[in-house]
C-alpha cells in the first residue's frame, strides 16, 4: 500500500481510505479558506495552528500531536479518557518528510466522509509542511555564527524579541549577559588570526557548558558575547557568571593567551523594550572594563 494515497484509520472496519475519493466530500468554501490560509503561511509554528483551526471546523478534534515533526508541537487537547486515534504519515519520501508523522485525536469515532476529508486536508498540509520545514532550516543558517556554532547577531535579535514578546504576554522575565573578551587583539597580534579563532570557540564552548538546557548563546560580533538567560533573579545570573569566569580562568589554553572575560549582566522587565535592556547590559560591562576588567557586574 502507498501510504502517500491513503489514508490509515486505527479505528475503522475499512482502514485505508483512497485520498482519490476524498475531494469531492469536502465544502469548497472551507477548502478555499484552507488552501488560502496554508498557501499564505510560511512560519512552522504559525501552519500548524491554522491546520488545527481550519481541521477543528471539519472534524470533531481534540489535539493534533506534531512532535516528530518539532519538539513540544502539539495544538489543543485530549478531553476524553478514550480518545479515537488516527495516525498518517507525511507520506512524501524527501528528506524533511520521510520520517514524520501527525497523529490525530478525535473526541468520537469518524465516519467515512470524515476520513475522506481527513486524508484531504492532510494531504494537502503536507505540501505546505514541507516549505515551511525548509524556511525553518534556511533561517537556522542564517542564524548561526559559522566559526563557534552559537546564535548570531541576527539569531539574538529575533530570540531577544521573542523572549520579550513572551514575557509581556506572561508578565514574566529574562535575563541577559554581555561578554567581552579581555586582551583577545593581543592574541591575533602575536599568534595570528587563527590562534584567535582557537580562542572564540574555545570561549563558545565553555559558555555552552556553563549554561543550563533553557538558555540561548550568541556570538554578538567580534570578541563579544551574549546570553539569554531563563532566570528572573540577581543571584541566578551571578552563579551563571561566576560559573563563566571559573571556566575561562581555569582553562589552560586561556591561560596561555592570558584571555579573561568581562561581564555585565541585567534582568528584562515586562513592559521594557529589549534594546534597553541590552544598553542596560553594555554600559555594566563597560563599567567591568574601566575597573579592571575580568570581573562581573550587573545594571
Amino acid at each position: 500500500m502507498d501510504y502517500s494515497n491513503s489514508i490509515y484509520d486505527s479505528t475503522g472496519q475499512d482502514n485505508f481510505v483512497s485520498i482519490a475519493q476524498a475531494s469531492s466530500m469536502y465544502s469548497v468554501h472551507l477548502l478555499n479558506s484552507f488552501l488560502q490560509q496554508l498557501l499564505t503561511t510560511i512560519d512552522l509554528d504559525s501552519l500548524c495552528s491554522v491546520y488545527f483551526r481550519q481541521l477543528s471546523m471539519a472534524l470533531p478534534l481534540a489535539k493534533i500531536d506534531l512532535t516528530s515533526v518539532q519538539d513540544k508541537l502539539s495544538f489543543g487537547k485530549e478531553n476524553t479518557s478514550s480518545p479515537v486515534i488516527v495516525t498518517l504519515p507525511f507520506g512524501t519520501a524527501t528528506a524533511s518528510t520521510q520520517d514524520l508523522f501527525a497523529v490525530y485525536s478525535f473526541i468520537e469515532e469518524l465516519d467515512r466522509q470524515e476520513r475522506q476529508t481527513l486524508a484531504h486536508m492532510h494531504n494537502i498540509f503536507s505540501q505546505p509542511l514541507q516549505h515551511a520545514l525548509a524556511f525553518k532550516n534556511m533561517k537556522l543558517l542564517m542564524t548561526k555564527d559559522a566559526l563557534t556554532g552559537l546564535g548570531n547577531r541576527a539569531g539574538f535579535d529575533e530570540a531577544c524579541k521573542r523572549l520579550a514578546g513572551r514575557c509581556n504576554r506572561h508578565n514574566d522575565q529574562f535575563a541577559l549577559l554581555v561578554i567581552d573578551l579581555d586582551n583577545f587583539k593581543s592574541v591575533n597580534d602575536n599568534f595570528g588570526h587563527q590562534e584567535g579563532d582557537r580562542v572564540l570557540q574555545e570561549v563558545a564552548l565553555h559558555i555552552q557548558q556553563a549554561l543550563r538546557h533553557s538558555d540561548e548563546a550568541f556570538r554578538f560580533g567580534g570578541d563579544e558575547f551574549c546570553c539569554l538567560l531563563d532566570c528572573e533573579t540577581s543571584a541566578d545570573l551571578l552563579a551563571i557568571a561566576n560559573r563563566l569566569h571559573q571556566r575561562v580562568n581555569q582553562c589552560d589554553f586561556m591561560q596561555k593567551m592570558k584571555i579573561s572575560c568581562s561581564i555585565g549582566g541585567a534582568i528584562f522587565h515586562p513592559e521594557e523594550h529589549p534594546d534597553t535592556v541590552f544598553k542596560r547590559a553594555d554600559e555594566a560591562l563597560y563599567r567591568v572594563k574601566l575597573s579592571g576588567k575580568n570581573a562581573y557586574l550587573a545594571a
